[in-house]
């Protein structure tokens, strides 16, 4: 179980270029008051590195990615309010009873949690604990399903078309027809030689957005999970996010990107994404891969706003 949580952690970082990060220090603070008195005219800048450790400060122009709301930490936490609630899902069979709720802290201090994509209530299937689902706090999105007991069995090939097909029935039963044509089928990725990933993605004016599907199968081929925690998310900002101020954020971000010397040797940048701040500002992120001068690789996570 430990391991198969480990590789869904990967893949969701892998699935939407998202990485935790820690509290940032004292010295943020008055970026943060900055920021938040001229949110909506001053561009800003933030970065994450490989293992989510925030680094304003240590390259000019760059404020807290906390101060901006984005890529905050997690805390789990029961809720008195839902004890004993349960529900029933589609394309399963049982009654799922509440256990405990995944919250995304809105900046830097713990127990004040985001208003925007930052609650996440699982329950557990009161037959078979390992059998859980995740819904958005105050909906009936399902924004993710895992089931622990499947067997593993050992890795073989299986086609593409195979995997899609399967992956669709999946998700007509548990979001729908009409949900599942606002994505496009991206990729399978093979993990770690254990599990078959099939991954879609939604875009919003050529832009990819963080609103991502995954669907994993085991080495088998039985169904094991399928992750999707901002469903929804921009349904209700997508006809206010222009395609100038996308291209806007992209271009300064590749500027900011190639005026910071001190971080190594560019290897690699990839495509921009849409994200958003845990009070539903929208942001844009680029990965960029490094090589440092010790020699190994390592990855940063630049963002924006997009104004």
């Amino acid at each position: 179980m430990k391991k198969l949580i480990a590789i869904l952690i990967l893949m969701s970082m892998i699935l939407a270029f998202t990485v935790s990060c820690r509290m940032s220090s004292e010295n943020n603070k008055d970026e943060k008051k900055q920021f938040l008195d001229n949110d909506s005219e001053k561009r800003v800048f933030s970065t994450v590195d490989a293992f989510g450790d925030d680094v304003a400060g240590s390259c000019t122009g760059l404020v807290s990615n906390a101060s901006l709301g984005v890529h905050t930490i997690s805390e789990y936490k029961k809720f008195e309010e839902l004890k004993g609630t349960t529900k029933t899902f589609p394309g399963v069979d049982g009654i799922f009873v509440y256990h405990e709720s995944r919250c995304l802290l809105k900046g830097e201090k713990s127990g004040e949690y985001g208003s925007f994509y930052s609650i996440y209530d699982t329950y557990k299937n009161q037959d078979n604990p390992k059998e859980e689902f995740e819904v958005l706090r105050g909906s009936n999105i399902i924004t993710g399903y895992l089931k622990n007991d499947y067997q593993s069995g050992a890795f073989k090939e299986i086609s593409e078309d195979d995997l899609k097909g399967a992956a669709n029935d999946i998700l007509l039963k548990m979001i729908g027809r009409e949900k599942l044509s606002e994505f496009v089928y991206s990729k399978i990725e093979n993990v770690a030689n254990l599990l078959h990933a099939v991954i879609y993605e939604k875009y919003i004016e050529g832009y990819v957005t963080d609103e991502a599907i995954m669907v994993l199968f085991s080495g088998s081929g039985e169904f094991v999970s399928f992750k999707c925690e901002n469903s929804g998310k921009y349904d209700s900002l997508s006809k206010s996010i222009t395609k100038k101020a996308l291209d806007e954020a992209h271009s300064a971000l590749k500027e900011k990107i190639v005026s910071i010397k001190d971080l190594g040797t560019v290897t690699k940048t990839y495509a921009p994404c849409i994200i958003t701040s845990t009070d539903g500002k929208v942001f844009m992120e680029m990965k960029v891969g490094y090589k440092h001068p010790d020699g190994y690789d390592y990855a940063h996570i630049f963002v924006t706003n997009v104004i």
